[in-house]
Formats: C-alpha cells, structure tokens, sequence
C-alpha cells in the first residue's frame, strides 16, 4: 500500500517526455534554419521572370549602373566604351 499516491509520478514522466521532444523538434529547426544560406546584408533575392526578346528578364538595377560609374572613374574604362555600356544598360528591353 505504499505506493497508492504515487499516481502523479506517472504523469509528471509523461510531462517529461514531452518537454524532450519539443527540445529535440526545437533544436532541429533551429539547425536547419541555420544551415540556410542567407541573402547578404542589403540584398534582395531576385526572381527570375520569363526572358524578353533582348535576352533581359527585368531592368538593370542601379547597383549595375553604379558599377559602371566607379570604373569609369577610376579609367578603368575609356569615354567610348562607358557610353556604349550605359546605354545598353538602361536600354528598355526588346529595343
């Protein structure tokens, strides 16, 4: 008869049990969220829309076009090539 209010124990093992699974559960989302790779800090994912007849699938951004300023700057390119990129670049597609 000793034993008679030892009821709970069985419940508090249960409680337990559960409390390790969510631990557990827990612990790999954490893990695989993680693993993710990660955009960098300011970049945007992109998604790649259907092509146009110029091959563009959306317009340059102003990080391409920036690009091209820093290297003319710099005389990395010459006058003659930095107009022909830029104009390539903020040529609306299909033209």
């Amino acid at each position: 008869m000793m034993y008679d209010n030892a009821g709970w124990g069985w419940w508090f093992m249960g409680a337990m049990v559960l409390v390790v699974v969510l631990i557990v559960v827990a612990v790999t989302v954490a893990v695989v969220l993680a693993a993710r790779p990660q955009p960098t800090h300011g970049a945007t994912p992109t998604q790649p829309g259907p092509p146009t007849s110029a091959g563009w699938a959306a317009p340059p951004s102003a990080a391409a076009l920036e690009a091209l300023d820093v290297r003319f700057a710099r005389g990395e390119v010459d006058e003659e090539t930095y107009r022909r990129s830029r104009d390539l670049l903020t040529r609306p597609p299909g033209s």
